[in-house]
This record gives structure tokens, sequence and C-alpha cells, in this order.
């Protein structure tokens, strides 16, 4: 799942929503969200949300640690590319882990 945190008055976030479709036909088997980081300041904080544009992807952690969720700060674009889950069997242990927190 990859949550994308903009503002309204953010130039490059406007710019980032053109990257983020291309991805999200791309990885059509992994969930695409975009927040509003002003509008649900809890969550931004939640994510230590410092400048927008900001991307997290939250994956699951690996079996061997245990059931949970990792959330990874992603600072550009190509590092956003790399983590994101590359089969649609890493969405569904996603979502079962998720549910599970």
């Amino acid at each position: 799942m990859v949550v994308h945190f903009w503002a309204e008055w953010c130039a490059p976030c406007k710019q980032m929503d053109a990257v983020m479709r291309t991805l999200a036909d791309e990885h059509a088997h992994a969930g695409f969200f975009r927040v509003d980081a002003e509008a649900l300041p809890d969550l931004t904080e939640k994510y230590d949300v410092s400048a927008v544009p900001f991307f997290v992807v939250l994956k699951v952690r690996e079996a061997s640690r245990g059931p949970g969720v990792v959330v990874v700060v992603v600072r550009d674009t190509h590092m956003l590319r790399s983590k994101l889950p590359h089969q649609a069997t890493e969405l569904s242990e996603f979502h079962t882990a998720f549910k599970k927190t």
C-alpha cells in the first residue's frame, strides 16, 4: 500500500499525481492512497510527515519477525518503485497482517 501525503498549495504534489497514476497502472495489485496532510493532521503526525510530497509504503513484515506491518518512508520516486510489492500475493499478505494491527 502506498500513501501519498500532499497539500493543495503544493505544486510538486500536483506533479506527483501523474507519477502516482503511472505507478498505480503498473502495480495494479497494490493500493494507492492520497491523503491531504493538512486535512488529516493525526494521520500526518502518526507517520511523521515533515514536508509534502511525502510517501509511505506499508508492507507485510517478514514472518520470521512476527506478524505486523513495516512502514517505509520514501523520499523519491525511484525509491518508491523499488519498495512496491511486485506480486499480488504480497498485497494479500499485507491485507491479512494489516487487519490484525
